[in-house]
C-alpha cells in the first residue's frame, strides 16, 4: 500500500505521517517513511538544491523538472521495490505538492506538470492520500507562536496564499482520485 500525506507547512502531516508508520508498526507491518523531494542520495541533493538555493533565479520549469527528476529516482530506487516486497510505503508530500506549489504557486501548467510526472504515476500512484486542510487563522496563531515579533505581519499573509495553494487544490483535485483522497478538515 502506498499512501501519501499533503498540507502547508505546519499542518500536521508530518507529525500524522510519523503517527501512522508507529501504529502500523506496532501492529507488525513492515513500513517505510519517506519525504519529497529527498528519500534518496541524488534526490536529498535535488533537495537541497531547489530548497536552499531559490537565490539562485532558477526558473519555475527547471524547479519543476528537478523535483519530478527526485521523484523519478525515490519511485525507481525505492518506492517500487519496497511496495513489490509487500512493504507499506508512506510518503510526506507527492505529486499534490507539486501541483500546489509549481502549478498554482510558480504558475506552471498544470498539464504539463503532469506530463512530466508521468513516467513516476504511472507506476506509483497512491492508493491513499491524505489532504490536511487547516484554517489560515489556526495555522498562522500556531505558527507565530514559534516565530520571532518581526513575522507577526509577514507570516499570516505568506500562510493564507500558501493555504489558497492547498485550497485550488482541493477544489480541483480532491474528488478526483476514485475517492482515494481523504480530506482533513481542521
Amino acid at each position: 500500500m502506498f499512501i501519501t500525506f499533503e498540507g502547508i507547512d505546519g499542518s500536521g502531516k508530518s507529525t500524522q505521517a510519523n503517527f501512522l508508520k508507529d501504529k502500523l508498526t506496532s501492529d507488525g507491518h513492515t513500513v517505510v517513511l519517506l519525504r519529497e523531494p529527498g528519500g534518496t542520495k541524488i534526490s536529498e541533493k535535488i533537495r537541497d538544491l531547489v530548497l536552499n538555493h531559490r537565490d539562485s533565479l532558477i526558473s519555475p520549469e527547471t524547479e519543476a523538472l528537478l523535483i519530478a527528476s527526485s521523484r523519478y529516482q525515490l519511485v525507481n530506487d525505492i518506492i517500487l521495490p519496497k511496495l513489490n516486497s509487500d512493504i507499506i510505503v508512506i510518503c510526506d508530500r507527492y505529486i499534490d505538492s507539486t501541483i500546489a506549489y509549481q502549478g498554482y504557486g510558480r504558475g506552471i501548467n498544470i498539464s504539463w506538470l503532469n506530463e512530466i510526472n508521468k513516467f513516476s504515476l504511472t507506476h506509483a500512484n497512491p492508493d491513499l492520500t491524505f489532504l490536511f486542510d487547516l484554517k489560515v487563522i489556526i495555522f498562522a496563531n500556531n505558527r507565530i507562536k514559534k516565530m520571532m515579533k518581526l513575522a507577526i505581519i509577514f507570516l499570516p499573509i505568506v500562510f493564507a496564499l500558501i493555504w489558497a495553494l492547498f485550497i485550488g487544490l482541493r477544489i480541483n483535485k480532491v474528488e478526483t482520485r476514485d475517492g482515494k483522497r481523504k480530506l482533513i478538515n481542521y
